[in-house]
């Protein structure tokens, strides 16, 4: 018996699906072993299969005193450890987490 398929399409991001390629193409899958790995596991699961969650940034405004110099004490902790990032590195985590 063989399985009949058909044709999905759906809109993305340029870049988001650059990224998505060269991901899975290091996983050994093309885009579409992939999207069908994401849905067999949502169907066996009857449920989407990681935990959507809301992007955390960092709001100075909601915080108190206290907690803002806690946070910027964080940073001068970090540079005086020797934990810094290049702009570069920044960028690519700012694209990774949040999108932009």
């Amino acid at each position: 018996m063989t399985t009949q398929t058909i044709q999905i399409t759906f809109r993305a991001d340029e870049s988001l699906k650059r990224e998505a390629e060269t991901l899975f193409e290091r996983m050994g899958l093309n885009m579409t072993t992939a999207l069908n790995v994401f849905l067999r596991q949502a169907v066996m699961e009857q449920a989407i299969p990681f935990q959507p969650r809301a992007k955390s940034i960092l709001d100075l405004s909601k915080m108190s005193e206290a907690e803002r110099s806690a946070e910027i004490q964080k940073g001068f902790d970090s540079l005086e450890a020797g934990r810094v990032l290049s702009s570069e590195q920044v960028k690519q985590n700012m694209k990774r987490k949040y999108g932009i």
